[in-house]
């Protein structure tokens, strides 16, 4: 497929934004392999040595104290199922929201089988919803630049 080889060639510019927990202070390069983890919840992913190689730039935009959060920019230059989530977990910093990575499986598993009420979620994952949201796509198609 055409716009997988562009991906894989890094003819794309993929950036996304994203609410973390805790305080990230400056730039970081994340090289983790990515594979399939071996617990409880099957499309969970993590960081393995025999993973996929995989890696994504993390910049910091600002920091709130008050909620000890920091909204990042997130480029991934590979394309792995799960990989900002996956590297900003592997770090710890989970990203806000998020019902999957950094938390117990137990209820990971509850939440997959919609055995979580909206109000269980923001509890336990501090949102409503997932703090990732592609925010900048870049490519050249036919020798024009779009963004």
């Amino acid at each position: 497929m055409i716009l997988k080889e562009k991906f894989e060639e890094k003819a794309y510019v993929k950036k996304y934004h994203a609410y973390v927990e805790g305080h990230i202070k400056e730039a970081i390069e994340i090289n983790a392999g990515i594979t399939n983890s071996e617990g409880l919840i099957k499309i969970k992913m993590t960081t393995s040595t025999s993973g996929k190689v995989s890696q994504t730039f993390i910049n910091p935009l600002s920091y709130n104290k008050k909620l000890n959060q920091t909204l990042i920019e997130a480029i991934p230059l590979t394309g792995r199922q799960h990989q900002i989530r996956v590297h900003c977990d592997s770090i710890g910093h989970r990203i806000i929201g998020d019902p999957i990575y950094g938390l117990e499986e137990t209820f990971v598993n509850k939440f997959l089988n919609k055995k979580i009420s909206q109000e269980q979620r923001v509890i336990v994952t501090g949102e409503e919803r997932l703090m990732l949201h592609a925010h900048y796509l870049e490519f050249t198609y036919l020798n024009i630049k779009y963004t």
